[in-house]
């Protein structure tokens, strides 16, 4: 009982900061284009800080599982980006105890308008990799219809995901364990 009621508490102070508690939540605007914003993520000190998503101008967060779980995820609306991008979601994830920061961060790009990541080619190093096949997947797993690059940072590398033949940029996530 006691667990819970710090627990609850803890979730609170993390979500005050987030803006969780938004009546508005998605249909929000960063002040970036799309690939400051990647560039941010992949220069973000690590573990993330929470003001990480306020330095951006992201507030409005809602906790998409339990409490309970191994981590905590949080998740946005849609944000639209300076140069006209859509992002359907941003999620992060923390410890249940609130400590470290974030570990884990996840943004996903709506259909529609396609980025090109010739511009991160030309910043970073992209290394692509492909990921195993897994034995619990079938024939036409999602992975095995998208192009997986990462960028090398140390601490916690940052992932790309493309379309197939890599001209469309579908998903980042930078995370560590």
């Amino acid at each position: 009982m006691k667990k819970m009621a710090v627990l609850m508490i803890g979730c609170t102070l993390l979500m005050l900061p987030f803006g969780c508690l938004s009546r508005n939540f998605g249909g929000e605007k960063v002040q970036l284009q799309l690939e400051d914003l990647i560039e941010r993520m992949a220069s973000q000190k690590w573990p993330a800080s929470y003001r990480f998503f306020s330095d951006l101008g992201v507030s409005s967060f809602r906790q998409v599982n339990g409490s309970d779980s191994l981590n905590i995820a949080f998740r946005s609306g849609s944000i639209g980006t300076d140069d006209g991008y859509e992002l359907q979601f941003i999620e992060c994830r923390v410890s249940p105890a609130l400590d470290g920061g974030i570990r884990f961060l996840y943004l996903k790009l709506s259909e529609g308008k396609c980025y090109k990541p010739d511009g991160l080619r030309s910043k970073f190093k992209l290394e692509r990799y492909f990921l195993p096949p897994s034995p619990h997947a079938n024939a036409t797993a999602e992975h095995e219809k998208a192009s997986m690059y990462k960028i090398e940072l140390g601490e916690a590398d940052l992932s790309l995901k493309a379309s197939l033949n890599g001209d469309c940029l579908l998903s980042v996530s930078r995370g560590s364990d």
